[in-house]
């Protein structure tokens, strides 16, 4: 199966540095969360590489169905019972919060 993404987007070929590179913060990973990190990082003043092995977005993120969920790996009682009733809204919350952020991003962006 071909990825729609990696299909309709074009391809790119940067080149390895050359050298060292002086940079407050190194993100580590071209996909969606590496991505929205480096752009936040940015946005709030730091200077920033983005650290990818291949072409960005061409891992997990390149292979998916493109949404964001805020689905967790454990379910809600799992964790509520780890982290009480007060932490597992909390997670919740995050994971809403997380999406609403990348959307307006997007919105932002587009």
């Amino acid at each position: 199966m071909h990825s729609l993404w990696l299909a309709s987007s074009p391809q790119t070929n940067f080149p390895p540095l050359p050298g060292d590179l002086d940079v407050d913060v190194a993100v580590i990973g071209g996909g969606l969360s590496g991505i929205t990190a480096a752009w936040l990082l940015k946005n709030a003043g730091r200077r920033v590489a983005v650290i990818e092995s291949r072409r960005v977005a061409e891992g997990e993120t390149g292979h998916t169905t493109a949404h964001v969920t805020a689905v967790q790996d454990l379910p809600f009682r799992t964790i509520a019972a780890r982290f009480g009733q007060d932490g597992a809204r909390r997670i919740a919350s995050a994971g809403m919060a997380a999406i609403a952020l990348i959307e307006q991003h997007v919105r932002t962006c587009a």
